[in-house]
């Protein structure tokens, strides 16, 4: 205890006392936050590149053009990937420890589940690609619109999370928008839903659609928790 003592005492007088001792560790603290920021904002943006990718493979479907499917489901899976080698990297900087206006658990939880947004994409992306599915014009329109709200909701979230660097009553703000688009998203869902009660067509094709459209209206909803964690981390660290 006393050999640390002696050691931190020698550090303060390097470093001029403890007034610049304390400069220093601000100085740190604001490169660190920099860093992390920096880390979020690439990976936010790349969830949002996943979901985009998705909406044109749901747009090709609806048109009829079906013969690059599977080459869109696997591009999808390889860009989340990338976003997999992302939330690690944000990971180890946050392990490493030292000052950061948020705790480490908080930032943790907020990009695994941004990054359940990117894992429903692969899994819609999967299912549409799986085998030849013929649908009627309406469901795959009711595809397509919930395909769209996913890229408005994952974008507003990404606005969100750059927005904690400004100003967080502006993230909490964006987040109310988040939840109203989710709502839009639920509607859409329950037509497409009972629509696909009424369509004359076989058990697998039945579960296939159902399986795509669960996990459009997934990632919007996802897009909605993860706007009310934000929401409670905002209401935590505001000043």
């Amino acid at each position: 205890m006393a050999e640390r003592s002696s050691r931190w005492r020698r550090i303060r007088r390097t470093l001029g006392g403890d007034s610049q001792l304390g400069s220093a560790i601000a100085h740190l603290s604001r490169e660190r936050e920099s860093h992390v920021f920096r880390q979020l904002e690439e990976f936010s943006r790349h969830v949002v590149v996943v979901v985009e990718r998705l909406q044109e493979m749901v747009l090709r479907y609806a048109a009829g053009s079906t013969a690059e499917l599977q080459a869109a489901a696997n591009e999808i899976d390889r860009l989340e990937g990338e976003a997999d080698v992302l939330k690690a990297r944000i990971l180890d900087r946050l392990s490493m420890g030292g000052i950061f206006f948020m705790a480490t658990a908080d930032v943790s939880r907020l990009i695994t589940t941004m990054d359940k947004i990117a894992n429903l994409a692969v899994g819609a992306a999967d299912r549409i690609a799986m085998r030849p599915l013929n649908l009627p014009q309406k469901f795959k329109d009711y595809m397509v619109e919930l395909a769209g709200i996913d890229v408005e909701a994952t974008a507003r979230l990404c606005d969100a999370v750059l927005a904690l660097n400004r100003d967080m009553r502006e993230t909490f703000a964006i987040c109310q928008q988040i939840t109203e688009i989710e709502s839009r998203a639920d509607d859409v869902f329950k037509e497409s839903y009972l629509l696909l009660f009424d369509l004359d067509i076989d058990y697998k094709t039945f579960v296939q659609a159902n399986a795509i459209i669960d996990r459009l209206e997934s990632m919007a909803d996802t897009c909605s928790q993860n706007a009310e964690l934000l929401r409670h981390l905002v209401l935590e660290y505001i000043e």
